[in-house]
């Protein structure tokens, strides 16, 4: 059985600072002959082998088509590479643009405390205070909600299970008898009518619903949407280009993007259509 790169490998080589030395242990020649397989494009500099090998390793284990990895040290970039294997049907350069799902998270926790620091926002400013909670005609807010504050929403304490309120547009359409696709402002106003599974602030669970409203309440706070701000406030000061952000919910493959597998089928939460993801994939903040 070819041995298995796991996440802690990954961590050593970090520790390791990329010292190509760490390599042996990880690696065996099996899985170095089968992460051949894997083509690379862009820079990277002497000494980081073990890195390479690893992420090859990773993807052919895994079955992923393509990746990237870029690694720095004291402000340094020492590699920038694309991968992909035959599979794809396209080169993925260290400039290609991912998908990035829930790693959108700390760019949304970056522009919100943005507006804390510009003395915009305050941590302690409660959801009601921020957003206009309305219901679907015939249901109620659900208790609890005024107790859910910036903080807590940062910190995944604002009462709610594991992403229990998104990814639950097809249901969210049969319920309100509502056209597909399920617009934010509708996910808002189903979401706050469920009931909370703890008092906000007392437990912490990981869940996509408080980094929704995270988003609604950057645009209520600015007067902007989500992704002006972002690209103004976030990406411009570093040099980001505007082309670099893209909402991801859409069927359509960006300029430069790459192509993603999954063995599983899923039903479009756009259109109903059978598709694989993430294409047609629940919203996410």
């Amino acid at each position: 059985m070819a041995p298995t790169t796991t996440r802690r490998d990954f961590g050593r080589l970090l520790a390791a600072g990329g010292l190509a030395a760490t390599a042996p242990a990880l690696l065996t020649g099996r899985a170095r002959a089968s992460a051949a397989a894997i083509a690379p494009d862009g820079p990277i500099a002497p000494g980081m082998d073990a890195f390479e090998y690893a992420v090859r390793t990773f993807m052919t284990e895994r079955g992923i088509t393509c990746g990237a990895l870029a690694v720095v040290r004291h402000g340094r970039l020492l590699m920038a590479r694309g991968y992909s294997n035959g599979e794809s049907g396209v080169t993925v350069r260290p400039t290609s643009l991912f998908r990035i799902a829930s790693l959108s998270k700390p760019v949304t926790a970056v522009a919100t405390m943005s507006l804390v620091q510009d003395g915009r926002l305050s941590i302690l400013d409660t959801l009601p205070q921020r957003v206009t909670l309305t219901p679907p005609p015939g249901r109620q807010v659900a208790a609890g909600l005024d107790q859910v504050n910036v903080a807590r929403l940062l910190r995944h304490q604002g009462g709610w299970s594991p992403n229990n309120l998104t990814g639950a547009d097809l249901q969210i359409a049969d319920e309100l008898s509502a056209a597909l696709p399920i617009s934010r402002d509708l996910n808002i106003s189903w979401g706050i009518t469920r009931p909370l599974a703890y008092t906000p602030g007392t437990s912490s669970s990981y869940n996509n619903f408080g980094y929704m409203l995270l988003g609604k309440i950057i645009e209520n706070v600015t007067g902007l949407g989500y992704e002006t701000y972002v690209r103004q406030r976030v990406l411009a000061p570093m040099g980001i280009p505007a082309t670099r952000m893209r909402l991801g919910s859409t069927l359509t493959r960006a300029s430069g993007e790459v192509v993603y597998r999954d063995p599983e089928t899923r039903t479009s939460v756009i259109d109903r259509s059978t598709l694989q993801p993430p294409f047609g994939a629940p919203r996410g903040a």
